[in-house]
């Protein structure tokens, strides 16, 4: 399984290897592979008050999905 880290959105964290991002990479892999997923996946992660980083939601790659909606043009 490949991992990539976007930061589209959030401002990147001055260190990418803290234990927080370790462990919040970690557990991306591990949902995956609990959940069984096989295609191109985003997963949306915030990280609370303390430094802890939390799953929050799934999502297909955007535009994978645009057969089924055609009325999106992107």
């Amino acid at each position: 399984m490949k991992l990539a880290i976007l930061y589209q959105q959030s401002e990147p964290p001055a260190k990418d290897d803290t234990k927080e991002l370790v462990k919040i990479k970690e557990d991306c892999v591990a949902a995956s592979q609990a959940l069984k997923i096989k295609g191109l996946v985003r997963i949306d992660c915030r990280e609370d008050k303390n430094g802890v980083f939390k799953i929050f939601d799934f999502n297909a790659k955007p535009n994978i999905t645009g057969g089924v909606r055609p009325h999106r043009k992107k």
